[in-house]
């Protein structure tokens, strides 16, 4: 590993690998910075690996889940070595973290690509998140709420004037969730309650943190939400997929928990790895938002890859 702040007087162009071990997917997003410190993004890549699957039932990620990862970083490995990427980062979330067996997982990541994971936290991943986020939205001057829904955990953003003002993980991700709601016995029911505990947790958090004042915008990351995003400008024929306003959020929600898992792929064309984590993921968005009071959520398809890649271009170059 070379200090990135020697780097800058030698590359004119560099180019930059991030990579994001999820518990639902993991992803590599590869970036060249050009002369005006723009990133152009040359390669995008999201392989369904669900690491979550095992460590929320069983605490220990499995084999053969270890082994598709590390075929993933292998491939990963060699993309980023054909654009000669200088610097590669990759960061590990909530099943990572929450892994008994995390250091062997690391290990063998590392075995097959050479590629050493970071293990962060919820605070660490809403900041990289707001820095993606910013790069697409302006927040100057607004009160803002950015709800990011991953595989195993939720980050609950409250921002003010481009600042973070608080920043929550809740055990609320898609994967975990879908658990939950998948028990035999009770599991709906437990679902609910789980899902209000949290809505319940985020509405203290708000009062605390910004009292009568109100959320001028609401932002949704994440895979599912921008799955949702799709759906809203497909099923209502909309122009955008980058907002979708609450009661059409409300009218997804009704579609997709009235429909069957095979129903949502062949009628949806939903993957196989969303049609079922979109579920407890649209009802968390939706019950987030309404407790929010907000009319919309904006969708600017970007997340924790892509703040982690911005995050290297500042340290590269210093910030703007």
């Amino acid at each position: 590993h070379f200090s990135p702040a020697g780097m800058s007087g030698l590359l004119l162009m560099p180019t930059l690998a991030a990579i994001d071990v999820g518990s639902n997917a993991i992803r590599l997003i590869v970036g060249t910075v050009d002369g005006d410190r723009h990133l152009n993004i040359v390669e995008n890549i999201r392989e369904p690996v669900r690491l979550g699957q095992d460590v929320f039932t069983k605490g220990t990620i499995a084999e053969e889940t270890i082994e598709k990862a590390a075929d993933a970083f292998a491939r990963f490995k060699e993309i980023i070595d054909r654009h000669g990427a200088k610097w590669t980062k990759a960061v590990g979330t909530s099943a990572a973290r929450e892994a008994q067996n995390r250091e062997l997982f690391l290990d063998r990541m590392e075995q097959a690509s050479g590629i050493e994971i970071n293990v962060i936290n919820g605070e660490e991943e809403a900041r990289l998140i707001l820095l993606a986020v910013v790069s697409k939205i302006s927040l100057k001057n607004k009160r803002a709420m950015l709800v990011d829904i991953g595989g195993g955990s939720a980050e609950i953003t409250l921002v003010a004037e481009g600042q973070i003002l608080s920043t929550e993980s809740y055990k609320m991700g898609s994967v975990r969730l879908l658990q939950v709601l998948e028990e035999k016995k009770h599991g709906e029911k437990h679902f609910n309650q789980l899902v209000r505990e949290y809505v319940d947790a985020t509405q203290k958090r708000m009062k605390k943190e910004l009292g009568k004042e109100k959320i001028e915008i609401c932002v949704g990351t994440g895979g599912n939400i921008e799955s949702l995003g799709d759906l809203r400008k497909e099923l209502f024929r909309k122009e955008r997929n980058d907002v979708i306003a609450a009661d059409e959020l409300d009218a997804l929600v009704k579609k997709l928990q009235s429909m069957t898992y095979e129903e949502r792929i062949q009628q949806l064309r939903l993957r196989p790895d969303r049609a079922d984590v979109i579920v407890p993921a649209s009802i968390v968005l939706q019950k987030i938002a309404k407790q929010a009071g907000v009319d919309e959520v904006q969708i600017p398809a970007v997340g924790l890859k892509d703040g982690l890649l911005i995050d290297m271009m500042q340290e590269l170059y210093g910030e703007k």
